[in-house]
């Protein structure tokens, strides 16, 4: 017997299930539920990788709004995601040293 078409279906479909849930969970790789994403994502091509930058409005399980930063690469062959979670301070913080540099550049 040949498994070759079973091995191909099955890795697709659990593909199709990794990704969906991956969406669907993307909310908890921050600890709380995205509540929205805010302005455009900033991608940048590096060869064939693709990493795009991404801003949510997060509200964490106790009730509070966090500021979710999402940087995730695409390749070929994988897939990676960073979540950072800021508080207001944090974000204003941040925003200050890009700021700083972005003066300097």
């Amino acid at each position: 017997m040949d498994y070759s078409y079973d091995f191909l279906f099955y890795g697709f479909l659990a593909s199709v299930i990794f990704v969906w849930y991956i969406k669907i969970r993307k909310g908890s790789f921050f600890g709380g539920k995205i509540v929205e994403t805010l302005g455009e994502n900033i991608i940048q091509k590096e060869g064939i990788d693709k990493i795009s930058i991404k801003v949510h409005l997060i509200q964490k399980k106790d009730g509070a709004n966090r500021i979710g930063i999402e940087f995730s690469k695409r390749s070929p062959f994988g897939w990676s995601m960073h979540p950072i979670v800021l508080s207001k301070d944090e974000t204003r913080k941040l925003v200050s040293m890009l700021n700083e540099a972005s003066s300097k550049t």
